[in-house]
């Protein structure tokens, strides 16, 4: 079984649930690959949404689960299978456009501006890439990337 980039979007308290399943579903050795957001992963970009948020009054919910080598593997482990390998790298990633950064977070930070009007979110976003905008890691020679974050791991299935 192979999995990208969709660990990170399911609740912290619903992986032991969605581990299960994924041992459910592989046979005595079988191996389930995947790769998701680790430990650190967009932690500028979610940390310049965390100012804007507080700047306001409002408080940000990381909307993501990004864990350690150390957290995951236990999980994965207690779900039945065995983890072989397992790496936390970096991998900034290039963002497209002028306002790849305004427009990654639109895309894919979604969660804590619910509830919020347009015009506020806006204002949120606009705030962080201002922040953002100062970090020469993220904004070289007026290219955007965001501070991306892997864990990549294999496990057997074994009970």
């Amino acid at each position: 079984m192979f999995s990208n980039a969709m660990l990170h979007w399911i609740d912290a308290r619903l992986q032991p649930s969605a581990l299960a399943c994924v041992a459910a579903a592989l046979r005595m050795g079988g191996q389930f690959v995947f790769e998701c957001g680790g430990h650190g992963c967009g932690a500028r970009i979610h940390a310049a949404l965390a100012r804007a948020f507080a700047e306001r009054g409002l408080d940000y919910a990381m909307p993501f689960f990004f864990p350690t080598v150390g957290e995951y593997a236990p999980l994965v482990e207690a779900a039945g299978l065995r983890v072989t390998d397992a790496f936390l790298f970096d991998r900034p990633t290039r963002l497209e456009g002028p306002d790849g950064m305004a427009d990654w977070i639109r895309m894919f930070v979604k969660r804590p501006f619910e509830g919020l009007g347009a015009g506020l979110a806006d204002e949120l976003i606009a705030a962080a890439v201002d922040d953002l905008r100062a970090d020469s890691n993220l904004l070289r020679e007026g290219v955007w990337y965001a501070d991306y974050v892997r864990l990549r791991m294999r496990a057997v299935r074994v009970a």
